[in-house]
């Protein structure tokens, strides 16, 4: 089962649990707090699940000048949430097997902002 836990509100300090994160891998679920909807479904396999899980939660453009034009503009890959109201759920795990969990997390909890079904689309490069 999952064990989801609040993020803390903006400008606070991530809450324990979140900064314990730091060098370790696994996956995390985002989920609305209000409503119990699933919005993500992420992993880490490098270490960094405490950076992949909170860049969720941080402000940035995702269309910079840099990209106009390129292949990945269409793709959001930096979604963000409210962090006051979202929580997480996290499974820490070695490297080898998190992309494998995320797979089947997303599989089985059908995570709003994932994106899964997707025509396969040809690489222009």
């Amino acid at each position: 089962a999952l064990a989801y836990r609040p993020v803390g509100a903006r400008g606070e300090p991530y809450p324990d649990w979140v900064r314990d994160l730091r060098g370790k891998s696994g996956v995390y679920v985002i989920r609305d707090r209000r409503t119990g909807e699933i919005l993500y479904v992420g992993e880490s396999h490098t270490g960094k699940l405490y950076e992949t899980l909170t860049r969720h939660f941080q402000t940035w453009r995702r269309y910079k000048g840099f990209w106009r034009g390129q292949y990945a503009e269409g793709h959001d890959p930096g979604l963000s949430y409210e962090r006051s109201s979202v929580e997480a759920a996290v499974r820490v795990m070695s490297a080898a097997s998190a992309v494998e969990e995320e797979e089947r997390l997303i599989r089985r909890l059908s995570p709003r902002d994932n994106l899964r079904g997707q025509p396969e689309e040809e690489v222009p490069f």
